[in-house]
């Protein structure tokens, strides 16, 4: 084994040490709850009394609520009574034939407009001040409470201050000693080194490290037989049955859903995937909502998100089966709300936001987890150290500790979600379905952990151990997949996840492992090497002098030289079978912009270190991680 793999990889037997490690993480966070103040009140005090405020302002809310809704009401009521009354006298005298009565008629109308405007905008704002109310005591909680969102700042906190002090073992300096300013030249310095020559590593990268699957034609635009524009919009929903097309096979693909992919030809395997990325991405992004969506595309926060009359529960089913073109009664269940609900006995216990479909056409149950779009979902994320495990193949693995903390809660019947219970009763009640989990971003991770825990890796079906139907097939489609596993644990679980990478999508290279090579670039070039930092900060037109000529080749010699003495920590990668999807021109060159000439590429990685074992920073590594590069990147293929 590597020793690039061999802390991330530990001894153990397939007795439950899974239960073991939860102990141990158990354990480490309680020991954070308790630094700090001796004679501070205990936090879990503290959480009650900020729970009972919290009690408060959602009783004032239901109190609120009622009270603009009976205005309402009566304002109508009464305003039609008038109006009754008007046009009564107006028959019985004549005066509705000279207009006079219609005229009062009307006037009373427009009256009751602005009064239901007055009220829904008063009601508007005492919402808002509500919401803002609620919002400030769960941040309380957050910082001062034990709720989970609580221990992961403590926690991250504790991470970046252990990282801020630690050195390699060659004597190196810490980035707290190094200091911020010369921290920051050494990490442009970095960046202009890459940005010199990145063009030929990610050249190498392709081809000495993935093998190609699809090609696309180029630029083109969407293909006729969609049914909605990207950002979808609430109103009719599309009928019938997920992803029916005019074109052709979608039937064919539903039949041979059941056949083992490696029966099929060449050619059936690749339209087969191709239908699959496409198809799943639309589940998984369509979890976000539209106010996300729309954000994510750059069309801003519709109007409806201040001012809608329909429920966020309706009004997210609608989304949904309207963005994913799904029957509305495909949605089983779904748990998407973001506020925090203060009645909730399991208050402060975190909640991923997830769909549960019925596929008809392709006979399997669909759990779509949302990606990151709350501050918990963010803390979550920053759970990034490898105190966690997994067992697999006799041995213990290292995993993204927060992301396996939330999918060991929703494997087992109990967690505050009722995801088992509901995956458990829609698997019960459509005999023969398989199971088929995805997401975005974090909703990639926890579907990809959560596989691995309920998944027979060779057989790619649901084990008999997990409480859930056993035997049913089982399988993971993660998009702009996190880096949650180590690298052998990866390789073994190739037959029940695929994972997608669009281009130098950051989040699929970002890892704790990742940033300490980060720290060891900067340790480098500012200890050793000044005056090639200062040399690479000037290449950037930084320092008010023009940039001298560089030459090219001593660049890659020196990007080759950095990467075989700075990258070399334990990492965390995408899992399974990993697709890097990306644009190249005419030339073979990666291509950051759709110019005519340029097309999409889908390569199978074969060599995740080479591949993704680095953050590359380019002006798409942010872009490449949303929703709509994914989906942009696989209708042009």
């Amino acid at each position: 084994m590597p020793a690039a793999e061999s802390q991330l990889v530990l001894r153990g037997s397939q007795d439950d040490n899974d239960q073991e490690n939860q102990e141990n993480l158990e354990v480490v966070l309680h020991n954070n709850n308790q630094v700090g103040d001796p004679n501070a009140p205990p936090r879990d005090a503290v959480s009650s009394v900020i729970h009972g405020l919290g009690f408060i302002v959602g009783v004032a809310n239901i109190v609120t609520k009622v009270g603009f809704k009976a205005a309402k009401h009566g304002t109508r009521r009464g305003i039609g009574f008038a109006k009754d009354i008007v046009n009564g006298v107006g028959e019985a005298t004549g005066l509705e034939a000279v207009g006079l009565t219609p005229l009062i008629s009307g006037g009373l109308s427009i009256a009751e407009f602005f009064a239901i405007a007055g009220i829904e905008v008063g009601k508007f704002w005492t919402d808002f001040g509500l919401g803002a109310a609620g919002g400030s005591i769960q941040a309380l909680d957050n910082v001062f409470g034990s709720t989970d969102t609580a221990l992961a700042i403590r926690g991250f906190t504790a991470l970046v201050g252990r990282e801020l002090q630690r050195r390699e073992a060659d004597g190196a300096r810490s980035l707290a000693d190094i200091g911020t300013l010369n921290t920051v030249r050494g990490i442009i310095a970095w960046v202009a080194l890459q940005s010199l020559t990145n063009e030929d590593c990610l050249r190498t990268a392709r081809t000495g490290g993935t093998r190609l699957l699809i090609e696309g034609t180029g630029p083109s635009v969407a293909e006729p037989d969609e049914a909605v524009e990207w950002t979808g919009e609430e109103g009719d929903l599309v009928q019938g049955i997920i992803t029916q097309s005019t074109q052709s096979t979608s039937t064919e693909l539903a039949d041979e859903a059941a056949a083992e992919y490696e029966d099929m030809s060449p050619e059936q395997q690749r339209t087969k995937l191709h239908h699959e990325l496409r198809r799943y991405m639309k589940f998984a992004s369509g979890a976000y909502g539209k106010h996300a969506i729309s954000v994510f595309s750059g069309k801003g926060i519709p109007l409806d998100y201040f001012w809608s009359s329909t429920s966020p529960r309706d009004g997210a089913h609608n989304f949904f089966s309207t963005h994913a073109e799904i029957p509305l009664e495909s949605i089983f269940h779904s748990n998407h709300m973001l506020r925090t609900d203060w009645f909730s006995s399991d208050r402060g216990k975190y909640r991923p936001g997830f769909f549960v479909l019925i596929d008809r056409p392709a006979r399997q149950v669909v759990i779509s987890f949302r990606g990151t779009l709350s501050f918990d979902d963010l803390m979550l994320d920053l759970t990034c150290d490898y105190t966690d495990h997994l067992i697999a193949d006799g041995q213990s693995y290292a995993v993204h500790s927060g992301m396996m903390k939330v999918a060991r809660t929703v494997s087992r019947p109990g967690s505050p979600s009722k995801l088992f219970e509901t995956v458990r009763s829609a698997l019960e009640q459509h005999r023969g379905y398989g199971l088929l989990l995805t997401g975005h971003s974090l909703g990639a991770g926890i579907a990809t952990l959560l596989t691995l825990l309920w998944g027979d890796f060779e057989a790619g079906k649901i084990r008999p151990d997990v409480g859930l139907p056993a035997g049913r097939r089982l399988h993971c489609y993660a998009f702009a997949a996190p880096c949650v596993t180590a690298l052998p644990l990866s390789r073994l679980a190739h037959r029940i996840v695929t994972s997608v990478v669009v281009g130098t999508d950051v989040i699929s290279r970002l890892s704790l492992g990742s940033v300490r090579d980060l720290t060891n670039v900067v340790a480098q070039l500012n200890e050793k090497d000044p005056q090639i930092r200062d040399g690479l900060v000037a290449s950037m037109g930084l320092t008010g002098r023009a940039p001298g000529p560089r030459d090219p080749v001593e660049d890659a010699e020196l990007r080759r030289h950095m990467q075989e003495i700075c990258i070399r920590n334990d990492k965390l990668y995408p899992t399974g079978r990993v697709l890097w999807v990306h644009r190249v021109n005419d030339q073979g060159e990666e291509a950051d912009n759709p110019d005519e000439g340029t097309k999409w590429q889908v390569g199978e990685v074969e060599d995740l270190e080479r591949v993704l074992g680095q953050i590359v920073f380019t002006r798409t590594m942010i872009r490449d991680h949303m929703p709509p590069a994914y989906w942009e990147a696989l209708q042009h293929l």
